[in-house]
């Protein structure tokens, strides 16, 4: 679900330029998004504080997420923008404008990984000239693909998905040996 002015929020929350190319830029993403998820206009799946799970990402252990407000939904976007997956996403923003950055392939990969290749093609056909119609939002499903096409989509997956498992691991693993440090020994 997006809400007015969520481009501008996430922007702020990176601390990247509010321009009129940026803004575009996330608005022609965001139909390619087949969700409805509370505040969450790309559908990122970084859990956060009373973030619940939304949609399920097929063949993973993720959750595109609800966010609990406009602000928290924009910081997460931005957060995960902000990953080491996205680079190119990242440089693209900051200098402002995305449809004249030098590495328009670099920069269309990364929204691959991010999980939304049609929006990719779109996004490269717009920097060479060729343009076609993003997909119109009364058309767009409410729900992920059911599978993966291939090894291409598997990557992606992964590479989207693997940093936000890898932190709940890690988490869940501290919380455990906290739990246990409280916890008298038993010899045997």
């Amino acid at each position: 679900m997006d809400w007015q002015g969520w481009e501008t929020a996430v922007l702020n929350a990176g601390g990247w330029p509010v321009t009129p190319d940026n803004v575009r830029f996330l608005q022609e993403w965001h139909p390619y998004e087949k969700s409805n998820c509370g505040y969450n206009p790309l559908n990122t799946t970084l859990p956060t504080k009373g973030s619940t799970n939304c949609v399920h990402v097929p063949k993973s252990n993720l959750w595109v997420q609800n966010y609990i407000s406009k602000s928290s939904g924009a910081k997460a976007t931005a957060v995960t923008f902000q990953g080491p997956f996205y680079p190119n996403i990242q440089a693209a923003l900051q200098q402002g404008n995305p449809y004249v950055y030098p590495a328009p392939q670099a920069l269309a990969d990364e929204i691959t990984t991010w999980g939304t290749p049609k929006y990719a093609a779109f996004y490269l056909q717009q920097v060479t000239g060729v343009t076609t119609p993003p997909p119109s939002p009364a058309t767009a499903s409410a729900s992920i693909p059911s599978g993966h096409s291939g090894w291409g989509d598997l990557r992606n997956s992964v590479n989207r998905h693997l940093p936000t498992q890898l932190a709940r691991s890690q988490a869940l693993r501290m919380a455990a040996l906290r739990a246990l440090a409280g916890r008298a020994r038993v010899k045997g």
